[in-house]
Formats: C-alpha cells, sequence, structure tokens
C-alpha cells in the first residue's frame, strides 16, 4: 500500500480528533476598537463578533479507503515482490517490443492486485514516454445509444491501435463485456484473436487482460465445464485460441493467487496507524484469512465506521477456495492452525475448513480418486490406497447423505497422514470427468443424427448403440459391398466414434456448445448425413416460397359481384311479370311447375336470404 506516516496508536474516542485540532490552532484574542463607544449610529450598530478571526473548519475525507489508501509507486503494493517482478518484466518486454507476445494475462482470485499492479507498472513503465495520463487506457463496458454492444468491444480494440509512439499507453481489459451472449462471445474472442495474430512489424501496444476467475457455481452444474458455470481463462478464449498462439508465445500468462498473510497484516498495520485505530495481533491475524485486500479495507472501515465488536466470523467476505487448492489441503492437510480449538487434530481442522469454503464435494472427490497417488511419490502401502478406494466408493454409494462426504475426505487424509512424506508432490491433474461428459455428448449427437437422417426413425436408438453403429460401418468398408455396388467412397466410422481410453489432464476438457461435437475426424457418414441435411433445408425453402407467392389477377369478387347482379335482375323481373298478369290459370301445369321450381331455388339461395334479411331486397 501507499506509504504512510506512523504516530502512535491509539483508541478512536468521539471528539478525540476535533479537540485536538482546536488545541493546536492559536486563536487571537478580539480588542474593540478606541471609538467603539462613538455615538454614530454606524458603530453602535457594528456588530464585535464579527471581527473574530474565524476557525477554518475541519475538512472530513469521505473517500473510501480503497481509494485513500490506494497504491502510489510499486513499492507500495501488497503483493509477493517475485510475482511483481514477473510482471514488470513481461510488461517491460511488451512496451520495448522484444517478445512476440501481444496479450498478457492476469489471472486469480478477486482482491489479488491484478489490475492495481498494471496500474501502478505503466505508470512507471511509461514515465516520460507517453502524453496519456497514467500511461492506461481502460475498456468499460457501457450501453451505447445506437445498442450495437456487440460491437462494442471491438470499436474499442481497433481505436487502441493508435496508442504507440507519444501516445503510447497500456491497454487494460478488466471489465469484460456481456460474454454470456453468444455473437457477443464471438466477437470478443475474434477481435482478440485479429489483435494477437498481426503482423510482427506492425507496433502494437501492450494489451493486459485481468480475469478474476470464478469456479463452478453449483454441483448440478458440474457435468459440463464451459463459460456458463466456469469463468476461466480457457473458458473465455477458448482451447483452441491458447493452443494457436502459445507455439509462437503470442499470449503470457501469469497466475495470482490469494495474498499471504504477512502482506496483508502489513497493509492493515500501515492503516491502522493513519487511522489512529488500535488493533490487537489477533484482530489483525483474523482479518488477514480471506486473502482479498480489497475486501478486507472495506470490512476494516465498516468495522471502525459501525464501532462494533470484531468476530472472526464477520470477515465480511467467504473464502472461496479453488479446486487444486481444496485437494491440496486434503492431501497435504493445513499447516497454519491459527485461531482454532487445539483439542481437536490438525486434520479435523483441515477438513472442516475445506467443507466450509469449497462447495463442489463431488467434485473434490472425484479430484482426490485422481490426485492422492501424487502423495510421496505414491510410495506407501497398498493397503493405504486400497483404503482410500473404498471410502470414496461408499461415498459415491451413499452419495445422498452428507456425512459420508465428510467421511470420504476424513478418511483419506487420516490415511496419508501416517506417510511419511519424502520427496516434492507431482502435479496435479484435473478430473476425467468433464472428458467423458464431452464424449459422452459427441457420441450422443451422432447417433441422434445417424437415426433421423439415415435410419429415418426406424431403429432405435439402443440399436445403434450396439448393433447398426458397429456392424453396418464394417459391411460398407468391405470389398465385397463396394464391388457389388460400384462405390467408392470413403470409410465409414463407427457411429459415436471408436472405443479409447481417457486419461486426466492439467487442464479441463471445455465444452462450450453442441457444434462442438462435430468437429474431428471426418468420415462418411458425417459427410452423408451434411449432405441430406442440406437437401432437406434447400427443400423446405422452396415448399416456404411456393407458400409464400403472392395471388395475382384474382377474379374471385367479380365474379361474386356478377352473380349477385344476375340474381336481383332476375328477381326484378319475376316480381315485374307477376304484377302484370297476377292471374294465373289452371291450363298452365307445366308452366307453374317450373315456376315453383324456380321460387323454390331462389328460396334455397343463402345469399339471398341474407340479403332479404337486410332489408337490401
Amino acid at each position: 500500500m501507499c506509504s504512510i506516516e506512523h504516530y502512535s496508536m491509539f483508541e478512536v474516542s468521539t471528539g478525540t480528533t476535533t479537540s485536538m485540532a482546536i488545541k493546536r490552532r492559536h486563536v487571537d484574542h478580539w480588542d474593540p476598537p478606541n471609538d467603539s463607544l462613538s455615538d454614530e449610529p454606524e458603530d453602535i450598530l457594528e456588530d464585535p463578533i464579527q471581527q473574530l478571526p474565524r476557525l477554518s473548519r475541519m475538512k472530513l475525507d469521505s473517500r473510501s479507503w480503497v481509494d485513500k489508501y490506494c497504491p502510489a509507486n510499486s513499492r507500495d503494493l501488497c503483493i509477493n515482490p517475485r510475482k511483481l517482478k514477473d510482471v514488470r518484466t513481461a510488461l517491460s518486454n511488451m512496451i520495448t517490443g522484444e517478445l512476440n507476445c501481444r496479450l498478457l494475462v492476469l489471472s486469480g482470485p478477486s482482491g489479488s492486485s491484478k489490475s492495481t499492479t498494471i496500474r501502478c507498472l505503466a505508470k512507471e513503465l511509461l514515465l516520460g514516454k507517453s502524453n496519456t495520463l497514467g500511461g492506461l487506457v481502460e475498456f468499460l463496458d457501457t450501453n451505447t445509444a445506437d445498442g450495437a454492444l456487440p460491437m462494442q468491444f471491438p470499436d474499442f480494440l481497433a481505436a487502441c491501435r493508435y496508442h504507440i509512439g507519444s501516445n503510447l499507453s497500456v491497454i487494460l481489459i478488466e471489465e469484460l463485456p456481456n460474454i454470456f451472449h453468444a455473437e457477443t462471445l464471438f466477437r470478443f474472442r475474434k477481435a482478440i484473436k485479429e489483435w494477437i495474430f498481426s503482423a510482427q512489424d506492425i507496433p502494437m501496444p501492450p494489451l493486459v487482460l485481468c480475469l478474476t476467475e470464478l469456479d463452478s457455481l453449483s454441483e448440478r452444474d458440474s457435468r459440463s465445464y464451459n463459460i456458463e458455470n466456469c469463468l476461466t481463462v480457457e473458458t473465455l478464449l477458448g482451447k483452441d485460441l491458447l493452443h494457436s498462439a502459445s507455439f509462437d508465445n503470442r499470449i503470457q500468462r501469469i497466475k495470482f493467487q490469494p495474498i499471504a498473510k504477512t502482506y496483508l497484516a502489513k497493509t492493515i498495520n500501515h492503516i491502522c496507524s493513519a487511522e489512529h485505530i488500535r488493533a490487537s495481533k489477533s484482530v489483525v491475524q483474523s482479518f488477514c484469512e480471506s486473502g482479498d485486500v480489497r475486501s478486507l479495507i472495506n470490512y476494516l472501515q465498516f468495522w471502525v465506521g459501525s464501532k462494533g465488536n470484531f468476530s472472526r466470523f464477520q470477515t465480511g467476505r467467504e473464502n472461496q477456495i479453488t479446486l487444486f487448492h481444496a485437494i491440496g489441503k486434503v492431501i497435504h492437510s493445513t499447516s497454519d492452525m491459527t485461531g482454532y480449538d487445539h483439542d481437536f487434530s490438525h486434520d479435523f481442522h483441515t477438513i472442516k475448513n475445506v467443507m466450509e469454503n469449497y462447495h463442489d464435494i463431488n467434485l473434490l472427490l472425484l479430484g482426490l480418486l485422481e490426485n492422492y497417488t501424487i502423495y510421496n511419490g505414491m510410495d506407501f502401502e497398498t493397503s493405504r490406497a486400497m483404503a482410500i478406494t473404498e471410502s470414496l466408493s461408499l461415498s459415491d454409494t451413499f452419495g445422498a447423505v452428507p456425512e459420508f462426504k465428510e467421511y470420504a475426505l476424513l478418511a483419506t487424509r487420516l490415511e496419508l497422514a501416517n506417510v511419511k512424506a519424502k520427496g516434492p508432490p507431482s502435479t496435479m491433474k484435473f478430473p476425467r470427468q468433464f472428458r467423458l461428459q464431452k464424449e459422452q455428448n459427441k457420441v450422443s449427437s451422432e447417433i441422434s443424427n445417424y437415426r433421423r437422417y439415415i435410419a429415418k426413425l426406424q431403429v432405435l436408438r439402443d440399436d445403434i448403440n450396439l448393433i447398426d453403429g458397429n456392424l453396418v460401418p464394417k459391411i460398407l468398408n468391405s470389398f465385397r459391398y463396394k464391388m457389388a455396388h460400384d462405390v467408392s467412397k470413403e470409410q465409414y466410422q463407427r457411429v459415436g466414434g471408436a472405443f479409447k481410453k481417457l486419461f486426466a489432464e492439467e487442464t479441463p476438457s471445455i465444452m462450450e456448445n453442441e457444434d462442438e461435437a462435430e468437429r474431428g475426424n471426418e468420415d462418411q457418414f458425417r459427410s452423408d448425413i451434411n449432405e441430406i441435411a442440406r437437401q432437406e433445408d434447400n427443400n423446405k425453402e422452396d415448399d416456404d416460397d411456393d407458400l409464400s407467392d403472392a395471388i395475382e389477377n384474382s377474379t374471385d369478387e367479380e365474379d361474386l359481384e356478377d352473380t349477385l347482379d344476375e340474381q336481383f335482375l332476375a328477381m326484378t323481373q319475376q316480381r315485374t311479370q307477376g304484377s302484370v298478369t297476377p292471374k294465373i290459370t289452371i291450363d298452365n301445369d307445366i308452366n307453374n311447375d317450373d315456376d315453383n321450381g324456380n321460387d323454390e331455388d331462389m328460396q334455397d339461395d343463402p345469399e339471398l336470404d341474407f340479403l332479404v334479411s337486410q332489408g337490401i331486397v
């Protein structure tokens, strides 16, 4: 944090600061003028109190302590010096253009001084080289008037290309656009990709992405690993972009960890000294549990302002831990047990801490199954490994009972606690659960497409998976079938792909959308399905065009009007003839029958009935 003068520490009491300020000020005594007793009216009406020198009112600092004690330079940062050196070296190389790196990614938990480090270093490294205030340009996601939100970030990066030369600036991306909108995420990745893979001879300002990573929100979402439930560098930028950029070192990534208690305690002591707050060592240690310097300072200010009693359970923020951090606690235990009840063992408090601060216990159990062997290089008895897997199996069997999850964690910790560690642990692996789920989605998608486009819904899914998906490709690929039907197509692969082994990796398998399942090794089945789907789409468009054709030269209304006119004329003539010859002779029986028939036809006409009922006829 910024350098702060050290005063003697004392308790904050009401009125103390104000009384000290008044005592330190020298107030001149007021002496009435010699002519104050003059008989002139203006002298009599003069108010002698106005002659007193006014005391300047004490200005209260209404700023939040986060802004008030913001670091002024890199020496005041609450960060590990080695981490600061790594970031300084990477940013300096980007400014000078010594390396191919076009994007520096700082990832880690909230409040680990990622963006603050960049702001301080940009000010120092660009001092005297840039006309931009602070040497920094930051992206702010705001609503635009024209509503073109997906293009807001690409337009920002396009404008930042001119921050070179005397206008050189560090481009900071801390606030993200609406990445949960598909088009916005696509535009975001495309803009980053164009920036990274721009020609190396074109000068570009340093681009820094500060990302606060968030783990899965609930156990319900643990079946898929994507940007919907896990915000990481992999899900934000995409695995393809990270892999393609890593070959040429276009992206450099530095991971931040929660700030150590030593640096946090130093920051708290500085603030307490400046604000004249006396805090015991136990209170300071309790504040340092979260590892988040921002929330720590905010809570300290709130605590002082509310004049409440401090409790170690009122830290104002959950101390969330990552998956690998939780696995490490279970395998290696927790060494620092400050503030815990010593009547219980370290192992008990370790598991309790993990249960309270990590939400997805099911994923944690899968992670333990993958990583318990890293302890001591798996140099322990087979019986201990059997006991660990047995406890994990029982927890999976009785998964509905929360106590069995805690039982599996505690049993694993106790078994490994009896093994004396000799060497450093191996690298942790991410559970293969997400890779398995990705393959399941891929197989399910291919079976559905085969059943719809090729089998025409005449075969059950289970039959396709067990029979057709395996035997039909063998028949179609046989030499006898190709000779009999004169077929020269490519090889047909098993529907859903061939069987293969899945291994745990250091990074999770990201499944961003269902379309990703279609990518992979092309085979003839997929080509046939795409061709049939394309034909169906074309036929559907033709049908829509036929239904949407406009009706031209329609004469239905004119024909209806002609029919009504003829009926009006016939009725008029009939009534006219009846009025001229009212007498009907018996000799005209046939004519009478014809006339009666015409009358019945006219009476049965619904259109005439309607006209008569309306009084038109």
